[in-house]
């Protein structure tokens, strides 16, 4: 019989012992837009000399396929997956994504797949008012180690990237990660939009908060919108 191998099955023996290698060395992680499909598929790391079967659309079902049955037959890897899971919620959730997760970097973060390595978390603050004062807004800094830990970044001088209002210095090995403050007051604004302040936006800093609220603006962000701070830093 003469037995000839098709350009597919050729380019599938290429693609088998590499996806072997990649599987046993851990190179792979969940795909974000499996997940927001409501369904577990996986994402390999290619090496960049190969290509990844873009004309070969099942590979990828293929791929899914191994990956979770060796989650559901090792039994090392189905604790580690179970715990892991147990941890994230987000890994069950499926498409109920929360609004505030807008790429897969950050899904990743959320879901404990990528180490977030902001030494501090950004949070905001509201102060009550006092006499002929408005409420305050200010962006809280808190030490990851240590919650106990703040620091005040003002709102109004967020785009100066030095200047504070009050509270502790900033620690110089926050300032490298000064960009995650913008990335934040970015989901801020796109979760509650009239946080966002119209005077920084006419000025083209268009990702500035509002430092003072009234008191009907601070009791909707109390109540109307709590449920946001279960998907955000509040």
């Amino acid at each position: 019989m003469d037995w000839q191998w098709s350009e597919e099955i050729i380019r599938l023996r290429e693609y088998a012992p590499v996806i072997k290698e990649i599987l046993a060395e851990g190179r792979w992680r969940p795909d974000f837009a499996g997940w927001q499909a409501d369904r577990r598929g996986w994402r390999l790391d290619w090496p960049s000399d190969l290509e990844t079967g873009a004309n070969l659309p099942y590979l990828s079902d293929w791929t899914d396929g191994i990956i979770n049955e060796l989650i559901e037959q090792n039994q090392q890897v189905r604790k580690c997956w179970d715990e892991l899971a147990g941890q994230y919620p987000l890994l069950q959730s499926g498409a109920n994504l929360p609004p505030v997760i807008s790429d897969e970097e950050e899904w990743l973060e959320a879901i404990g797949w990528k180490r977030d390595l902001t030494p501090f978390r950004t949070c905001l603050q509201i102060i009550e008012p006092s006499e002929n004062t408005p409420w305050q807004l200010n962006i809280l800094l808190q030490d990851q180690q240590d919650p106990s830990r703040l620091v005040v970044w003002g709102p109004a001088q967020l785009e100066e990237g030095t200047d504070f209002q009050a509270g502790e210095k900033m620690p110089p090995e926050w300032i490298p990660h000064l960009g995650r403050i913008h990335q934040d007051t970015k989901k801020w604004i796109k979760l509650i939009p009239w946080l966002a302040d119209q005077k920084g936006r006419s000025t083209g800093i268009p990702d500035r908060l509002r430092t003072a609220l009234t008191e009907d603006e601070t009791w909707e962000f109390l109540n109307s919108n709590s449920s946001c701070k279960t998907e955000g830093t509040f």
